[in-house]
Parts: C-alpha cells; sequence; structure tokens
C-alpha cells in the first residue's frame, strides 16, 4: 500500500513547494529533497539564493503542452491565489524533508497495489534500497 495525500496549492504555495525542493542544490550535493514530478516543468538557477532559484514553472496537460504558466523569468505570472490540486506521498504533505504543503485542505488516498509473483518496492518506501519481495510477504 502507498499512502498518498490530494492536497490544494495556490500558485504561491506551488513556487514555495518547488523553491524548496532545490533549496539544498550545491556542488557535489545529491539532496533527497529533489522532487520527481509530472504534469509540470520547471527550471531553476542553482547559483542564486535558496528561495530565489526558480526561473521558470508552467503546468502541462498530457501531451506536454503548457496549460498554465506559473512563473515566467523568475517571477510569479497571474493571480497568485489561484488554486491546484496535487498528488504527493503522504510523508511530504505533512512536512517531511521539510516540505512547506499547508496543513489544510489534504485528503489522504490509500493506493493498493495488485501483486504479481513478485514485486520491487520503491526506495522510498525502503530508503533508498530495492529488494525483491515474495507475494505471501505482502499484506493487503
Amino acid at each position: 500500500m502507498l499512502l498518498e495525500a490530494l492536497v490544494t496549492l495556490s500558485a504561491n504555495e506551488l513556487l514555495a513547494v518547488i523553491e524548496h525542493s532545490v533549496a539544498a542544490i550545491a556542488p557535489g550535493a545529491t539532496p533527497g529533497s529533489f522532487p520527481q514530478v509530472a504534469g509540470l516543468a520547471f527550471s531553476f538557477d542553482s547559483d542564486l539564493p535558496a528561495g530565489k532559484r526558480v526561473k521558470s514553472l508552467a503546468i502541462k496537460d498530457v501531451k506536454g503542452k503548457t496549460i498554465d504558466v506559473v512563473v515566467k523569468n523568475g517571477q510569479l505570472v497571474g493571480d497568485s491565489n489561484r488554486i491546484f490540486r496535487t498528488v504527493t506521498l503522504n510523508f511530504l504533505a505533512t512536512g517531511g524533508d521539510g516540505y512547506p504543503f499547508p496543513k489544510r485542505e489534504r485528503v489522504d488516498c490509500i493506493q493498493n497495489l495488485k501483486l504479481r509473483k513478485d514485486v520491487v518496492l520503491s526506495d522510498s518506501l525502503l530508503g533508498g534500497n530495492y529488494r525483491r519481495i515474495q507475494k505471501s510477504e505482502v499484506k493487503i
């Protein structure tokens, strides 16, 4: 089972989340907070101070077409209070890795996995290590 959360973010909050995701980037550093994203594209400049690094942020449709521009040339574009519905790990939604998700309007979801003969658990569940598990080890 994976625990995920559906979170409502304003454009300003979405920018804060993405800024946080790149805040620890530094030469030789590989921070665990760097995001895995879908449905958006962003660019950043790691030479700028943390909190000012995101240069562009756009919402994309399933074909990769831009449907909303949130940040352009390092500046928030449009209504900063417009909202976006996002899905993330519950760990992150509750402040894990220091992520600044708001403490409101969150729906926690459990996703059951259909198992075949064996399954590989992701590194987010095993702290960075993969291992194969047998179906008999998993209780749903």
